[in-house]
């Protein structure tokens, strides 16, 4: 039980950034608001963590499955979480730069200068995500779950512009 306690922090810490995020995108924090400027950046931070944490909950369901329980207290220590967690905001980071840059452009790619909320159906109250924030966030998810994605994407990024 040992290693449950830093599991339940990173879990509470996860949930603090994404209630975080999500109060900073959804909210009217006024115009020179801190996220105001970078909330592309916080969703896809947001996002990247909780496609790690999606990982490492698949790789924990394998251990169980397969290991014993010594293999399973020693994946689940804090610095393993808390690295692989920072591994997936920093993987959503650089995905985010390179939509931000125009690498990454097309109509598989958000644009990161329409972010924006929609409203939901005849409804001016209720408003949801646009398609660019839901690419952003599936992206940025997907850079976060996956540790070859963002890997793959630098090593295509340099062969294109070595040849």
């Amino acid at each position: 039980m040992r290693s449950s306690l830093p599991t339940v922090i990173f879990v509470a810490f996860a949930i603090l950034v994404v209630l975080f995020a999500l109060d900073a995108f959804f909210f009217e924090t006024g115009p020179d608001g801190p996220f105001v400027q970078f909330t592309g950046l916080v969703v896809a931070m947001c996002a990247g963590l909780f496609g790690a944490a999606f990982s490492m909950l698949i790789q924990i369901q394998k251990r169980v499955s397969q290991g014993t329980l010594e293999d399973l207290e020693g994946g689940a220590d804090w610095q393993a979480l808390f690295i692989r967690g920072a591994f997936g905001v920093g993987a959503a980071m650089i995905v985010y730069f390179f939509f931000r840059s125009g690498l990454l452009q097309g109509s598989l790619w958000p644009d990161l200068t329409e972010l924006a909320l929609d409203p939901l159906k005849n409804s001016n109250v209720f408003k949801v995500p646009n398609q660019d924030v839901c690419l952003l966030m599936i992206w940025c998810f997907i850079a976060g779950f996956s540790e070859t994605f963002v890997p793959n994407i630098l090593v295509r990024t340099e062969s294109r512009t070595n040849g």
